[in-house]
């Protein structure tokens, strides 16, 4: 079984704004004009030893690239990321455009304002279930309801935290929708790029490389979407994305990686100097077609990350003979037998990290458990194989799954 996530969610807003709230410093207002914290809930303010306020505050700073006036103009992104364990933030940004509506106070506005509205804790579902939600509402206000020049030393009011369930509306991502998406020409690059997230977890964190997806932020969200089905919830909600990211042809690895020393101390820069281990701020990441900064980012055999061109549907990632595997042409299907293993099998298996085990496992699977087995066809060889692969990391604590192989296996 699961652990049971928290039914709460804290909750934070960062924005241009006049005042500001101080995390680090129990929520303090700082009356100041900028780029700052709004207002969180109170109970945030209390889980400084399970949260990295340090790195919450490094991505709510980080813009995605939209700007008004340039060629990829104004988008929202999301972005999901650990800040601890079984703590993850999940964040929805909007670039605001110049704002017209004068402050009470005479001052004018500035362009290239943005918010952001992040979620804390330990959601439910697929992170992608977020895209879409009812949650996200606060750049639904104006600008303006974010300067309190009137009285001029007004405090901003804590929010409320928010329910761990995403309530979705109008336009969201289905398993229907993935499918039709996947099938205009994607399908191999999904395969492709399923293969390499498996295989990058093979490897410890400091060795692994990112996906990069050149596409527009919503069809981005779709890629996301075609991952994760390819995996129970839970394990989904291991792997960090950001639906846009910017400044890749000069700050490449500014943008994709953080480090470490050994004391675990952060730094958003390589040191030389000091032993550091280097972390992925995401391990799926989209970047804009029309991002000037992002113009000459290629894939070589020394670079730190892949890509899937989604407008050219082209990839830079080179798979094994693995790829060939059942898991990998079924995943693109999206119908019952991938689907009952993601919603079904895996959550009562032992294995509880993504590898590329995962393929064997359903490779077993579908031999002696699928909706079309037949018993009477097994052979000896092919079934204790099948066996070995099916109980790799310890048998199901389905009992009655594993009766029925004991049983039918006799």
């Amino acid at each position: 079984m699961q652990n049971q996530a928290s039914e709460k969610l804290d909750q934070v807003i960062y924005t241009r704004c006049k005042p500001h709230r101080d995390l680090k410093n129990n929520g303090q207002v700082v009356h100041s004009d900028g780029f700052g914290i709004f207002s969180m809930n109170r109970e945030l303010l209390n889980k400084s030893q399970s949260v990295n306020f340090d790195m919450l505050q490094t991505r709510l700073s980080r813009q995605n690239g939209a700007k008004e006036g340039s060629a990829a103009g104004l988008f929202h992104s999301y972005e999901y990321y650990p800040l601890g364990e079984m703590v993850y933030a999940i964040s929805y940004e909007v670039a605001r455009p110049l704002c017209r509506e004068p402050r009470k106070s005479g001052q004018s506005h500035r362009p290239g304002t943005y918010i952001k509205q992040c979620l804390v804790g330990e959601i439910t579902g697929y992170p992608f279930n977020w895209f879409g939600t009812t949650v996200w509402d606060a750049w639904k206000k104006s600008e303006n309801s974010y300067y309190l020049d009137e009285p001029s030393d007004g405090d901003p009011e804590f929010l409320a935290q928010v329910d761990n369930r995403p309530v979705a509306v109008g336009k969201i991502i289905s398993l229907e929708s993935v499918r039709a998406f996947v099938s205009q020409g994607r399908r191999d690059m999904v395969k492709a790029g399923m293969w390499f997230l498996l295989h990058e977890y093979d490897k410890s964190e400091n060795d692994r490389k990112v996906l990069l997806i050149r596409d527009i932020p919503e069809n981005v969200e779709l890629w996301v979407a075609a991952f994760e089905y390819g995996l129970p919830d839970y394990l989904a909600r291991k792997i960090p994305f950001s639906t846009n990211v910017s400044r890749l042809s000069t700050q490449t690895d500014q943008s994709l990686f953080y480090y470490t020393d050994i004391k675990g101390n952060v730094s958003t820069v390589l040191n030389r100097s000091v032993q550091q281990f280097r972390h992925p701020y995401a391990m799926i990441a989209g970047f804009h077609p029309k991002d000037n900064y992002c113009s000459t980012v290629r894939a070589m055999p020394t670079s730190n990350f892949a890509i899937i061109d989604g407008e050219n549907l082209t990839t830079s990632i080179q798979a094994d003979d693995t790829i060939r595997s059942s898991y990998y042409s079924d995943l693109i299907r999206y119908d019952g037998d991938i689907r009952d293993f993601c919603e079904y099998v895996m959550p009562k298996m032992p294995l509880k990290e993504i590898c590329s085990k995962i393929a064997e496992l359903y490779e077993a699977y579908t031999y002696l458990l699928d909706e079309n087995h037949k018993v009477d066809s097994w052979q000896y060889e092919e079934t204790l194989s099948a066996f070995c692969k099916f109980n790799q990391y310890g048998i199901s604590d389905d009992m009655k799954m594993n009766e029925y192989l004991f049983t039918e296996a006799c």
